[in-house]
């Protein structure tokens, strides 16, 4: 660099420029670490906490004393600001009742104050990572806060909270804030975070740190996610589990259990014996009766030693029950429940298995309900699989293929029901059941074990419009419905089905009609439109209604394009109607306008010497959307 001296131009060297380079840096440093230690000189208000200086209040909380400044107390909780303001009082002692150790951590966010080249989120974050608040401490901290009326420090808490949430601390956040309206901030947020990573959820033991009536509320919200909302399993898979570390706790009562299994899909038969053990334990009878067809229909995929260990009356119900899938599973596992849990009757198992026998008087066994009771009716239930066990084997060496149908009737006389059961039976069907709905109404569970369903009344429904519902979910899953008289009777008390089941009707229900002897005629241009209807009337030569023809006065619907009239009375009333499958809708609902008992059971039946069970056979395996190959027998 140039320069002008004394007259004369002089030029640096380079060692001259280096060296003023040099200096330069070195001043720069000097001048950092002065700003540095003038920054030092203001210390934090941690520090007054720390060595205790210029302390003009002392708070005692449990055993421990704390050294404090009335201008820190008053700026932070106005509770404080209140206490040591009050002329009356001595305000240089303050007792308060907390946790010592939530309280400590509490008095040290007091003392938070924002750091200079450091955004306040940050420090706070670090200060109660070092001092190692967990979500469960957090809340409790936010509780005094909130107790002591110090914003600010529950400001700092949701901070922390903000930046730890995730699918694993949701679940200590949300336990810890439920039923705690000061903490709806924390709730409300843990409840968005678990319910928007439900699925992380599935075989994780947290969520047994939920309340159950908590893990209901996720459960409500989960229902409604959106874009998509959780696989049906995944709510009992993962609330079940929460219920079961819930007891051991003693947390659950028949409330929330109801209130939790309200909300399941379906019950998966992973769960069910610990469902059933908890239904049992706290008196759900309803849910016990949902839970019984899925662990009847599943028993071999079923844990063999959960199943054992469920209760004598649940083991009752399951072997009683039509859904069993398995017999000769059932059948095992029966006696291994006995043997596991009443050793002391292994003869009586072993005379039912040698000579398919049950010994004693019924008229002097045990009360019912009791213990000892349980176990004869198991025995009795063995036994009864045991028969069905050695029929089905008989029928198999006669190929006979599998169809299998369920009466659901409310109908009072026996004579009658067994009268339609023997005549499906005899015409081809492999297995027909009794359902008694003037008592109760069947689960879909149970429905969807069958092929199809006969239904109809002659007294009144248990409940009409949670039948039609129930029976309108079994069609849409393949099931086949087949109505007959006078379930569309809708001038009788509770006799005419309602619910869902009335959106599938070909036709709207009427009123009761008769008093002359009709026979079936066929309607031709339907038919021709419709031949795959045909197979309803295949091999039906004749029916007559009988003497009666006890029928209603049904109407087509009009406008309904999957409805198809098969056939009519001579009358020209409806006789066959069918709606076929549309949308979801899997199985066909067939109408079939008269009483299903024959002339054999009532002088009102049609008349046993036409084709009226190959016309009920026909549109039960018609109406079913499962394939079977069963075919029509005909009679001797």
């Amino acid at each position: 660099m140039a320069s002008f001296r004394g007259g004369q131009i002089e030029v640096d060297s380079d060692d001259d420029r280096a060296g003023e380079a040099g200096e330069g840096e070195e001043e720069e440093e000097e001048e950092e670490e002065g700003e540095e230690s003038l920054l030092e000189m203001r210390k934090p208000e941690a520090w007054m906490l720390e060595h205790g200086h210029f302390s003009d209040v002392t708070v005692t909380c449990q055993n421990q004393s704390y050294h404090l400044h009335k201008f820190v107390l008053c700026r932070e909780s106005l509770r404080f600001q209140e206490m040591l303001m009050d002329p009356a009082s001595e305000n240089d002692r303050i007792q308060v009742d907390y946790d010592d150790d939530d309280f400590e951590l509490f008095v040290h966010l007091l003392y938070t104050d924002g750091v200079a080249r450091e955004g306040f989120e940050e420090t706070v974050f670090k200060k109660m990572k070092k001092l190692e608040v967990n979500p469960t401490r957090c809340l409790n901290i936010c509780s005094i806060a909130d107790d002591l009326k110090c914003g600010q420090i529950v400001v700092l808490c949701r901070i922390f909270f903000d930046k730890t949430l995730d699918s694993r601390t949701a679940i200590y956040f949300l336990k810890g804030s439920w039923d705690q309206p000061a903490l709806k901030y924390f709730k409300t947020r843990s409840i968005a975070q678990i319910v928007s990573s439900f699925e992380n959820y599935l075989g994780d033991d947290d969520i047994g740190l939920l309340p159950v009536e908590a893990m209901n509320e996720v459960m409500r919200i989960s229902h409604g996610r959106k874009p998509k909302p959780p696989q049906d399993f995944l709510f009992c898979a993962i609330s079940s589990r929460n219920i079961v570390l819930q007891d051991l706790k003693r947390e659950v009562n028949r409330v929330n259990l109801r209130q939790a299994m309200s909300l399941y899909p379906s019950i998966g038969y992973d769960q069910v014996c610990d469902l059933l053990i908890q239904c049992v334990k706290h008196g759900a009878d309803k849910e016990i009766e949902r839970c019984i067809p899925v662990l009847a229909s599943n028993l071999p995929e079923v844990d063999r030693g959960k199943v054992l260990k469920i209760s004598k009356r649940a083991m009752l119900d399951t072997l009683r029950h039509e859904a069993i899938s398995d017999m000769e599973h059932a059948y095992a596992l029966g006696k291994e429940f006995l043997l596991t849990s009443s050793p002391e009757i292994k003869p009586l198992i072993d005379k039912m298995d040698g000579q398919g026998i049950v010994s004693g008087d019924r008229t002097k066994r045990p009360r019912a309900g009791t213990e000892e009771w349980y176990l004869f009716e198991i025995l009795e239930a063995l036994l009864s699989l045991r028969k069905k066990i050695k029929l089905r084997k008989m029928e198999a060496a006669r190929n006979l293929p599998s169809f299998r149908i369920l009466l659901v009737c409310a109908e009072t006389f026996e004579d009658y029901r067994e009268d339609v059961r023997l005549k499906l039976l005899r015409a081809g069907c492999t297995q027909v059941d009794i359902f008694l709905a003037h008592l109760r109404n069947p689960s879909l569970e149970q429905l969807l074990t069958y092929h199809s369903v006969l239904l109809w009344s002659n007294a009144d429904f248990h409940d009409p419009e949670a039948l039609g519902d129930v029976l309108a979910d079994a069609v849409e899953g393949g099931v086949g419905i087949v109505v007959g008289a006078y379930a569309l009777n809708d001038g009788e008390g509770r006799m005419c089905v309602s619910g869902r089941l009335l959106q599938f009707m070909p036709c709207h229900a009427g009123r009761v009609s008769g008093g002359q002897e009709l026979t079936l005629r066929r309607c031709e241009a339907q038919l021709a439109r419709f031949p795959k209807c045909g197979e309803m009337l295949e091999g039906v030569r004749s029916f007559s209604g009988g003497e009666e023809s006890m029928h209603q006065s049904l109407e087509k619907k009009v406008g309904m394009d999957c409805s198809v009239l098969v056939a009519e009375w001579s009358s020209g009333a409806p006789l066959v109607l069918v709606s076929l499958p549309e949308g979801k809708r899997k199985g066909k609902v067939v109408v079939w306008n008269c009483r299903p008992g024959s002339s054999d059971a009532s002088f009102y039946g049609w008349r046993v010497k036409t084709d009226g069970a190959r016309l009920m056979f026909n549109m039960l395996k018609f109406a079913t959307a499962t394939h079977t190959d069963s075919k029509f027998v005909e009679a001797d």
